[in-house]
């Protein structure tokens, strides 16, 4: 491997990393074709894929005139990516912004890919974007101001498969009516897929950081730090 060469680090074990740094950053096409003229053909050709279709187009066609850069702008570029491509640690916290900015489908993506591909940093991202599991370590009382602000079918989606400790969590904070009316439609959405299932999840975190950023709940990271 010729160390020299710019962006010779990216492989196949970060190159979906790659991808996903680009479409959270919302690079300019023109800076992903350049990484792209940089790398084997095999590689290039899976960033272009792991890209949404949109933006492999944009790509495309940028290729097809890339500009001239001077050494400097290469040489920054390359630093850019190398610093972010995996991920570090100190990094997270601004990691976990950019995901609560992301649309479903990439924070889809991304969150399963480091849960299965990488649980390190999963874990490490836990401090700075909360899970809906560390849903379980919330107070009594910011959870009764959670659920004030759902739908019950919402809510209902979101609870399927959910563990038992975090579903008795959201049932003791209920009164009884609105705990049988979620029941009901729990059972009548029991066959939900685990996709639309991510799906109300994460929009039920999104309504957790409003509730955050307004002030009327604790901050995120001060619940899950206590269950880390």
């Amino acid at each position: 491997m010729n160390e020299t060469r710019p962006f010779h680090y990216l492989t196949e074990d970060n190159i979906t990393r790659l991808a996903y740094m680009f479409i959270l950053r919302k690079e300019e096409p023109w800076v992903i074709a350049v990484v792209a003229t940089y790398m084997n053909p095999e590689l290039a050709r899976k960033l272009l894929l792991s890209l949404p279709a949109e933006l492999q187009s944009k790509v495309g066609l940028m290729g097809l005139t890339i500009r001239t850069l001077t050494r400097e702008q290469l040489t920054a570029i390359d630093e850019h990516v190398k610093a972010n491509v995996d991920f570090i640690v100190d990094g997270m916290e601004r990691l976990g912004g950019e995901l609560e900015r992301a649309d479903f489908e990439t924070r889809y993506n991304i969150v399963t890919y480091l849960k299965t591909k990488k649980p390190e940093i999963y874990e490490e991202l836990r401090r700075h974007y909360p899970t809906f599991e560390d849903l379980a370590a919330i107070s009594d009382r910011d959870m009764q101001s959670i659920v004030r602000n759902l739908r019950t079918e919402h809510l209902a989606r979101a609870l399927q498969k959910a563990p038992p400790g975090l579903i008795n969590h959201f049932f003791s904070n209920m009164s009884a009516g609105a705990a049988v009316l979620l029941k009901e439609s729990m059972s009548y959405l029991e066959r939900l897929g685990d996709v639309e299932i991510d799906r109300a999840r994460f929009e039920l975190l999104d309504v957790v950081g409003g509730l955050e950023r307004a002030g009327r709940i604790a901050p995120r990271g001060k619940y899950v730090r206590r269950a880390l």
